[in-house]
């Protein structure tokens, strides 16, 4: 069964997260664990092993014939990104030979590679025809696992989302509580205003992706049980400090030039993010679509 709109933002988010926590072999773990249950046995794990090595290889797609190779250093170094690209690919011709028919370093930086390495690979595309050379970034990677299903999701990331878990009407004012608790930052004076409804033409005016203008569309409902938790808990100065932390963070993400779906998972991972029991990950998402509705991120019009 396909995930809901609910479920791709949550695994959406725990993947992109991995991804830029993860360095070195725990990407390389990541992306070997995705990519065997995203193609099953058509994708061979290759572990060092002694004096052999990787045989500069961390995994191979029988199907297209194609070595992957993971590269995720805690600090980007381009002469050594450079180094590896042409050390790993000139290894793996010579270990795999005709049976190398791609070859597609993998990294887990989403801006991709510097100019540097990319001439290289275009070096080495013009050398080498016979052979697929490609790049793999988190974006692709993010694509692969989100065609997962839920039992193969949840045993990536160790959180089954269900669709029956993904009701909005599911969030619960203790699960807003645990949440808010985390989050509660600066000072300002407390006025917190009613909730005025955005321009309709908000979600399109910021290109939120189908996935998150879904959710963002049903925002009045979500909006409205953290209105009421705010307000029948009395804790409206807990919202107006979260709400002027989310605004400093959603002007500081836009001014370092993210775009904005980078920022609305950004704005999660500040309220807790979602690698977290469930009824509580629902609420951080609608703690966002709160402020969203209140017109205190994103661009209204």
């Amino acid at each position: 069964m396909p995930l809901n709109n609910l479920q791709r933002i949550i695994y959406q988010n725990l993947a992109e997260k991995r991804l830029l926590d993860h360095e070195g072999q725990a990407f390389e773990d990541f992306f070997v664990d995705a990519a065997r249950r995203c193609w099953g046995d058509d994708f061979e794990p290759v572990r060092a092993y002694g004096k052999h090595g990787d045989l500069k290889c961390d995994g191979y797609r029988k199907s297209t014939g194609t070595i992957y190779q993971c590269y995720a250093p805690r600090r980007a170094d381009s002469a050594k990104v450079h180094t590896k690209i042409t050390v790993d690919f000139g290894g793996a011709l010579t270990v795999w030979q005709a049976k190398m028919k791609g070859w597609a370093i993998t990294i887990n930086d989403r801006q991709g590679l510097d100019a540097l390495a990319t001439q290289e690979v275009e070096a080495l595309r013009e050398k080498h025809k016979h052979v697929a050379i490609s790049t793999v970034l988190p974006i692709e990677i993010v694509n692969m696992i989100l065609s997962l299903d839920v039992a193969n999701l949840a045993g990536l990331f160790g959180i089954e989302v269900s669709e029956r878990d993904t009701a909005l009407t599911r969030v619960a004012f203790s699960d807003l509580g645990a949440v808010i608790d985390e989050i509660a930052g600066l000072d300002p004076n407390p006025s917190l205003a009613p909730i005025q409804l955005p321009s309709a033409n908000k979600i399109e005016f910021n290109s939120l992706g189908d996935e998150i203008a879904a959710l963002l569309r049903q925002g009045d409902l979500l909006a409205s049980h953290v209105d009421e938790y705010f307000r029948s808990s009395g804790r409206i100065e807990v919202g107006d400090r979260l709400g002027a932390l989310m605004k400093f963070n959603y002007e500081a993400m836009r001014s370092a030039g993210h775009d904005t779906t980078q920022i609305f998972h950004g704005l999660i991972n500040l309220c807790g993010g979602l690698d977290r029991p469930k009824r509580q990950g629902i609420a951080v998402l609608a703690v966002v679509a709160y402020y969203f509705h209140k017109c205190d991120i994103f661009e209204n019009v």
